[in-house]
């Protein structure tokens, strides 16, 4: 239901239902939270995810690529730093980061002006045996 709201642009409704089935004791999981933060970032509700992605981590959810890159491409527009913060995360905690995320975070740095970052960034794809896109 969260993602077909979010796919429909609703997603103060898509964020209601979520909140609902919390206060009902549903247990989120991370595809959930996935669902959710992907919402958040086609309405630019940036510190919602930043929110529901604390939320998630404090539940003891470790997350997964996907709650990853949907929580970096909600932040990587407006709150460009941050993303970059949480592709450090997600790579300290020991996720390998898809084409997804390494453009997300690659524009995260353009928009913040991170252009060493994003050179040291670029490197670590290549040393990794991949071809930045």
């Amino acid at each position: 239901v969260i993602s077909a709201l979010a796919r429909a642009r609703r997603w103060q409704g898509a964020l209601e239902v979520f909140e609902e089935l919390v206060s009902k004791d549903f247990t989120p999981t991370e595809s959930t939270y996935s669902a959710a933060m992907t919402c958040c970032r086609g309405a630019e509700q940036w510190e919602i995810a930043l929110h529901l992605n604390e939320d998630m981590l404090n539940r003891g959810l470790r997350g997964n690529l996907l709650t990853w890159t949907s929580l970096i491409q909600a932040l990587e527009r407006y709150a460009p730093v941050l993303a970059v913060r949480s592709y450090g995360r997600m790579k300290f905690a020991g996720f390998q980061a898809d084409d997804q995320v390494h453009n997300a975070v690659l524009r995260a740095c353009a928009t913040a002006g991170l252009y060493k970052r994003a050179i040291y960034i670029i490197n670590r794809i290549i040393e990794a045996g991949n071809t930045p896109s």
